[in-house]
């Protein structure tokens, strides 16, 4: 029985290990994918004041990046529910002490960035309330009270957020990635390895062999 339960809780952990693997690698696709078309659409904006014909290309760049802030939203709400379920990513126990705390509060302060940001988008087109706010097809309600521009609390005070978020945010990915290339060239630990798909279940169906073989396939 002891052998079954044990089976049954690596089997969760494995799953909840998968989809943090499966958010991780997808916010880092859909991150690559929305900052060069929020500088296009910021671009856009501007030229856009002068020349109504872009118009359209302002509203499908803005439908683009707005989609891909919301869908990141709900992907770090997913990436949490994971962690609190037992999945651990790459994990940092064989790592020391020093290295696990900086890579705790790096992965922290990135998840706290990815609620930050589109909330902060989010706020600022409600207060600014001229612009729709996109969700593929779909206009969304605003989340704070439209008022006006200049006003303390108003568009400029959210988008100022924004702004220091991607800078903070582009800080915190450059340290992510190096630290992924040196655990990878350097320490050569199999961190990097662990966070790509599969690596972990193919270790847990060894394992589980591996436990057979000892109890003969015993399992209760």
């Amino acid at each position: 029985m002891s052998v079954s339960l044990l089976n049954m809780s690596s089997e969760a952990t494995g799953r909840s290990d998968r989809i943090v693997r499966l958010s991780h690698w997808t916010v880092a696709a859909l991150v690559a994918l929305t900052v060069p078309i929020g500088f296009w659409m910021s671009n856009t904006y501007a030229a856009a004041q002068r020349d109504p014909g872009l118009q359209p290309r302002l509203h499908l760049l803005s439908a683009i990046h707005h989609t891909v802030g919301f869908t990141v939203l709900g992907l770090a709400g997913l990436w949490a529910a994971a962690r609190a379920a037992g999945g651990r990513g790459a994990a940092t126990a064989q790592m020391q002490p020093w290295r696990a705390a900086l890579a705790r509060t790096v992965h922290a302060l990135l998840f706290m960035l990815l609620i930050l940001l589109p909330l902060s988008g989010w706020s600022a087109l409600s207060a600014f309330g001229d612009f729709p706010i996109y969700f593929g097809g779909y206009h969304l309600p605003g989340i704070v009270e439209r008022v006006p521009f200049d006003d303390a609390h108003g568009y400029a005070f959210y988008a100022q957020i924004h702004r220091w978020g991607w800078k903070a945010g582009a800080g915190l990915l450059a340290l992510h990635s190096v630290a992924a290339v040196w655990h990878q060239c350097i320490l050569k630990d199999g961190v990097l390895a662990r966070m790509w798909f599969g690596a972990r279940s193919r270790r847990h169906a060894a394992d589980m062999r591996n436990m057979n073989a000892v109890t003969g396939g015993r399992h209760d």
